[in-house]
């Protein structure tokens, strides 16, 4: 979407505010509160057969949103798109983290995040040829569907991939769980909650802190094709390759590199490898990103973001993993479904709509997104760094707790 913010909202007649509703909010809602239920599916039933599902619900919907013909079927679409994405990534923390011990398993959880900055780095160059050939082709005129316009058709034919990669995730292995499918489905939610409540400090920093972060994230994600459109006067096909390649690139040696470091200090007996590595990453990220769009020279600005880009995406192998650190085997499918849902509700929906907001209120003009966009993630990061530099300490008491639990039980069987 991030690619098509101008012919969408000059077909659909959206202000910046508007659109930010349709990139983030409408994804977030669903997404985050039904990956609470996910999560207590990806405990109890067939893990494989779940994520195989889910990739049909958000192909198809990614389809529908080429049929949206205004803000609130788009919206609808939209919805759709994150309920399946919902069940994916807590079937999949769960699974890797019984392929895995603990001392791989960040490097693990830092291949399987690479599938993000893969896909932003293919939908980048991907999209803006396809998106290319779209509005040199015009508008196409089906019958019975009416009228397609280019953005109509770039999300038809994004969805059908899935379809076609969805039966493949029947062929992984569903591994034997810790415990059985009837003890997983009768954890009660007081339990749940109770183990919340009696770990909170760590779940606060960790969770809120990497929701702050990820906020500049997706904002970068959203309104970096529309700076360099309002303020360089990039083409579209120069925005997705030079982006595309950073994401294919720096994104991507980032998130292994995270993950990389922090099972090497783990192996090495630092605890708290995993959220460290976090730390560290970000507070090298957040100069270069916050200076990043005020730089007046482009190629500048692109070198900033690549730097930034890199240690941004450090987290996020390493962030999984220490979510599974602190957290029994049982209580994985949901304590992933749970960290998902808080990052993402404040990431997908602070992070776009707060720039949003700024540009049609605060920084107006073309010009002005720069200003919105630093102003913003200025505060973001700064929170984030504070959350989780000070939750180091509750960290590594929570993790000793349960690593010690689990060589308990290892002891027994």
């Amino acid at each position: 979407m991030a690619l098509m913010v101008e012919p969408i909202s000059r077909d659909l007649a959206l202000s910046d505010t508007e659109f930010s509703v349709l990139h983030g909010l409408a994804f977030a809602i669903f997404y985050c509160l039904l990956g609470l239920p996910f999560g207590r599916l990806a405990d109890s039933v067939s893990r494989t057969r779940l994520v195989a599902a889910c990739i049909v619900l958000w192909s198809v919907m990614t389809m529908a949103c080429g049929l949206a013909r205004g803000f609130y079927s788009l919206f609808a679409a939209r919805i759709g798109v994150g309920v399946g994405e919902a069940g994916l990534s807590p079937a999949a923390y769960s699974l890797i983290s019984d392929y895995f011990p603990p001392e791989r398993r960040a490097r693990a959880l830092s291949v399987y995040a690479l599938g993000i900055s893969l896909g932003v780095g293919f939908a980048y160059l991907l999209g803006g040829m396809i998106i290319a050939f779209a509005n040199l082709a015009g508008p196409v005129r089906i019958p019975l569907l009416g009228e397609f316009r280019g953005w109509h058709l770039v999300f038809i034919l994004a969805g059908l991939p899935g379809l076609l990669i969805a039966p493949f995730a029947l062929l992984m292995r569903e591994p034997r769980r810790a415990i059985t499918d009837a003890q997983s489905r009768s954890v009660p939610l007081s339990e749940v909650v109770a183990f919340i409540r009696e770990r909170s400090t760590t779940f606060i920093n960790l969770f809120l802190g990497l929701a702050l972060v990820l906020s500049a994230v997706h904002g970068a994600g959203a309104w970096w094709p529309t700076y360099f459109i309002r303020t360089h006067g990039w083409s579209i096909g120069q925005i997705s390759l030079v982006l595309g390649l950073l994401s294919l690139t720096a994104a991507v040696g980032g998130t292994y590199f995270g993950g990389y470091v922090s099972d090497r200090l783990q192996q090495k007996g630092v605890v708290d490898a995993t959220i460290r590595t976090c730390a560290f990453g970000i507070s090298v990220a957040a100069p270069f990103m916050v200076a990043a769009p005020l730089l007046q020279n482009p190629w500048f600005v692109v070198a900033a973001y690549a730097i930034a880009n890199f240690f941004i995406m450090t987290p996020w192998g390493a962030a999984a993993a220490a979510v599974q650190l602190v957290t029994p085997r049982h209580l994985r499918g949901q304590m992933s479904a749970l960290y998902l849902a808080t990052i993402n509700i404040v990431g997908l929906t602070a992070g776009p709509l707060v720039i949003g907001v700024l540009n049609d209120a605060v920084f107006t003009g073309k010009a002005g997104i720069g200003n919105s966009m630093a102003a913003a993630w200025t505060v973001s990061l700064a929170g984030g760094l504070a959350l989780l530099w000070t939750g180091l300490s509750p960290f590594r008491r929570d993790a000793r707790s349960i690593l010690a639990t689990e060589l308990t039980a290892n002891d027994k069987r």
